[in-house]
């Protein structure tokens, strides 16, 4: 139909748009800030969040939260990388479409949904080369069928551009700390060759 055909050139120009922002961009705050203001132009993300997964810590955290849910929020802060549906879809790598009967669904899955149970869900993974960097989801808590296999389609889409800029970002952020401790350590040999007095050696090393 015309309608979803003009829906289709829509999504299209969005994730286009988006490729172009991602590419010059290395700042991982203002990739998560703009995954955030694209799936609000094509989605209702009045219940949004990104979590990002830590592997060297085995945590996850969630640096973008928009919730209507006091309940849920306070549940969303640090949580370990098996916990409820985010934790399922980081052990899986699978996305988790939850349209009606959250607590059907619960069963016939065997997962445990943490936090207040929403009518509908929707999941995706951050995955860049395969390797899982977090998980981004909508929720709404009054209404079952909000989400559908197209919004499943536009969701990962995004998360495949969003992860490559996320893992792009932190690469870029290692790279520059490297670079810093190595400074600091050439420059820490340097005053050390010329002295050991060691409030010399602070006051120098923090010009």
């Amino acid at each position: 139909t015309v309608k979803t055909e003009n829906r289709n050139a829509e999504v299209l120009a969005v994730l286009l748009e988006l490729s172009q922002q991602f590419s010059q961009q290395l700042d991982i705050e203002r990739v998560l800030a703009e995954t955030y203001e694209v799936i609000s132009r094509l989605l209702d993300t009045s219940n949004f969040y990104i979590a990002l997964f830590d592997p060297e810590n085995q945590t996850v955290s969630f640096p973008i939260h928009i919730n209507e849910s006091v309940r849920d929020y306070e549940t969303l802060k640090i949580i370990t990388p098996t916990e409820g549906l985010t934790g399922h879809i980081l052990q899986t790598k699978m996305p988790i479409l939850i349209k009606e009967n959250p607590r059907d669904w619960e069963k016939q899955n065997n997962v445990k949904i943490s936090g207040e149970i929403a009518a509908s869900w929707l999941g995706v993974p951050l995955l860049a080369r395969n390797n899982i960097v977090g998980v981004i989801a909508v929720q709404d808590y009054k209404h079952a069928n909000v989400y559908d296999e197209h919004d499943l389609e536009i969701m990962t889409a995004i998360a495949s551009q969003a992860a490559t800029a996320i893992e792009n970002a932190r690469l870029f952020d290692n790279t520059q700390k490297r670079l810093r401790e190595q400074t600091i350590l050439r420059k820490a040999a340097e005053i050390l060759s010329s002295t050991l007095d060691i409030e010399t050696i602070l006051t120098q090393l923090t010009k």
